[in-house]
């Protein structure tokens, strides 16, 4: 056998190779497994709510502080625009949220993109959580994906998690009994809200895609709240970081993806728990916010309002140093009303 008919045979057989774990992992996806299933609901409901909002809208996108961290109706009413929370996780990486901006972005629409500080210090976009995620519930996203990000994907995905969704799959489509994790979209979408809270559920959704939480402490929040000193780190929003390419083009993608859509793009902070650790008047909490506007403005993209109207008091937080309660979710809207406004983004309405 001549090695050209040696070379020949081993590109065919990579080539079958590659093209026969392609079909397993894509039959992989969607397994039962460890995910926060109750995320696609949420993002359903929120859909639901976008292709229903006409007009010209404020929209929201982010990670959870912006979930829990903002009043659609008090907003609404103070700028006279519709409005739409599309915010989700923060283990969520910026080429997700640019596929979110893909399906629902308008021309016209405001986009407020209050990032959370982790996203400037990544020096990739996977992590174990977003990997569980999108091969749980992510299948669109990776339908949507490229060749080469699809298969970068792929790369970052365990055999054995690759083997055992596909052999889960195989049972559910062989007779198992196993019932999805994922409610049916016909009863998310019939789901009428009714103001009641229910915690991490499509149900606490309102119809601006907020999760309001009650004005209590719990859970991180409780923790981080009273005893702060045994909890610092929780509390340094990354201030000890670097500030990583990455993080800065993967942000800044995201700006020019909802400005190609014909929006307004307004990058700005996330609510962030005012203590000892983080404040206008800890030197180390102030270079860092000025790190990351420095880092953003030297790729053309521009920070807005100021970190400090945001950064809240720790009564106003529900379960995490990200999560604001009720009152909380009112005080930060006002800020970033405010900031809309003086940066003559917004008028008030006549």
């Amino acid at each position: 056998m001549n090695n050209r008919i040696k070379i020949g045979l081993f590109f065919a057989s990579a080539i079958a190779t590659l093209t026969a774990y392609g079909a397993l992992f894509q039959y992989s996806t969607g397994a039962p497994g460890v995910a926060s299933w109750w995320l696609k609901d949420v993002f359903v409901k929120k859909e639901q709510i976008s292709k229903k909002t006409p007009g010209k809208r404020i929209v929201i996108l982010s990670g959870s502080n912006g979930l829990f961290g903002f009043d659609g109706e008090l907003i609404s009413k103070e700028t006279g625009m519709p409005v739409v929370n599309l915010a989700m996780h923060a283990s969520l990486d910026m080429k997700f949220y640019e596929w979110v901006v893909e399906r629902n972005v308008r021309k016209g629409d405001i986009v407020i993109i209050p990032v959370e500080l982790n996203y400037y210090t990544l020096n990739d976009q996977y992590n174990s959580w977003f990997i569980d995620n999108i091969m749980a519930w992510g299948n669109d996203y990776l339908k949507w994906l490229g060749p080469v990000d699809y298969f970068k994907f792929m790369s970052h995905v365990e055999l054995k998690k690759v083997a055992s969704g596909a052999l889960s799959n195989w049972f559910i489509n062989h007779g198992s009994t196993y019932k999805s994790k994922l409610h049916d979209e016909n009863e998310i979408k019939s789901h009428k809200y009714d103001g009641s809270f229910h915690e991490y559920d499509f149900r606490s959704v309102d119809n601006y895609g907020d999760i309001l939480a009650p004005d209590e402490n719990k859970r991180d929040a409780l923790s981080l709240i009273n005893d702060q000193d045994n909890n610092r780190a929780g509390l340094y929003y990354m201030k000890n970081a670097d500030v990583t390419p990455y993080g800065v083009d993967s942000v800044s993608s995201l700006v020019k993806k909802v400005e190609s859509a014909g929006a307004k793009a307004v990058l700005t902070w996330p609510s962030t728990m005012n203590t000892k650790y983080f404040n206008k008047n800890d030197k180390q909490s102030v270079e860092w916010v000025d790190k990351i506007k420095t880092s953003m403005s030297s790729v053309g993209v521009e920070m807005m309002c100021s970190p400090w109207s945001v950064n809240i008091d720790q009564k106003l937080f529900y379960d995490t140093a990200y999560h604001l309660n009720k009152a909380g979710a009112n005080q930060r809207s006002l800020a970033v009303i405010d900031c809309l406004k003086d940066n003559g983004i917004i008028k008030p309405p006549l």
